[in-house]
């Protein structure tokens, strides 16, 4: 599923805030239903030679051994520390984007999904990528609307519906 998504030309994927500090707040089922996927998008990536970003929020610890021991298979990745919600403030991550060329659409994955999802991919709209992402790769926190966030990406990006 997600390495049709993946195969266009020009794209990254990016993993964004699945810390072991974040995972205490999803939603009940959350983890067992995005993880799987991720991993499944992780392995296509890699399959493919697409570039890899992992974006973690300062202070919440390490992302998922799980997730890293497929994100170091990729041929090209990058871990960047954030100090605020967007990917794009406080870390090189647009300097990596930008020193690949090609890359035009971000396939975005992660925690929490109307939030710093969402606030990295407001700003990646903003700098003239299109962004991608789906139901089964992103979530929210439990305390958040479990809906909250889906229109937005539906009408923003391309949403793919798990």
């Amino acid at each position: 599923m997600y390495g049709s998504a993946l195969s266009q030309e020009g794209v990254a994927v990016i993993l964004i805030d699945m810390q072991n500090g974040f995972m205490q707040e999803l939603r009940e089922g959350a983890l067992k239903k995005i993880l799987p996927n991720q991993l499944a998008a992780l392995e296509a990536a890699n399959a493919l030679g697409i570039s890899v970003a992992v974006l973690e929020f300062r202070g919440y610890g390490d992302t998922l051994t799980e997730l890293m021991n497929q994100v170091v298979k990729s041929a090209d990745y990058e871990v960047f520390i954030k100090c605020t919600d967007s990917g794009f403030s406080c870390t090189a991550f647009e300097a990596w984007l930008e020193a690949r060329k090609n890359i035009q659409t971000l396939f975005l994955m992660g925690i929490n999904a109307g939030f710093c999802v969402r606030a990295t991919a407001t700003d990646a709209i903003r700098k003239g990528y299109t962004i991608m992402t789906s139901t089964g790769v992103i979530a929210g926190q439990k305390h958040h609307k479990s809906d909250d966030y889906i229109g937005w990406y539906h009408n923003n990006g391309t949403l793919i519906e798990a």
